[in-house]
């Protein structure tokens, strides 16, 4: 059995542990990993998205473990941008944001200098963060404005 932590579920997996060749091994590994793909995308796109859209919010209603995690995003977002700050040059860098949800990251990357682009598994995590990065990012002066660009697959 293989189980698989997800954010907000855990899905359990059952495995062969043999295989009658490789192949098929390979094959059924492969299918397998596909099926997962499908429940983590439908899932961002449906009550994932509900639930973490509300946790990236500042203002979304949230409980005690929801403002926990909100607050701890918020210190890994802000150590690196720190570490980041110190290397300095953001404005020559390109930045790949694989997995950015609604941009809390790639955002403050761009308003930075960096040059981002960002994707997600979940359509709707991206396309919320491209709307974000409209709205936000449209405000500064767009000769020191730089792209952050999100996409989905």
């Amino acid at each position: 059995m293989a189980f698989i932590a997800g954010t907000g579920f855990v899905r359990v997996l059952s495995r062969p542990s043999t295989c009658a060749s490789s192949r098929k091994c390979s094959v059924l590994n492969m299918s397998l990993e596909q099926e997962d793909k499908v429940v983590v995308k439908e899932y961002f796109n449906t009550k994932g998205f509900d639930r973490w859209s509300r946790i990236y919010s500042e203002d979304g209603e949230i409980n005690n473990v929801q403002k926990d995690i909100r607050e701890g995003h918020q210190i890994t977002i802000d150590t690196i941008l720190q570490w980041l700050d110190e290397e300095g040059n953001l404005s020559q860098r390109k930045i790949c944001d694989a997995g950015c949800g609604v941009g809390s990251l790639a955002i403050p990357l761009a308003q930075r200098g960096a040059t981002v682009s960002a994707s997600d598994i979940s359509e709707s995590m991206a396309n919320e963060g491209r709307a974000r990065a409209d709205a936000i990012l449209v405000r500064y002066d767009l000769s020191e404005r730089r792209e952050a660009v999100f996409v989905c697959p």
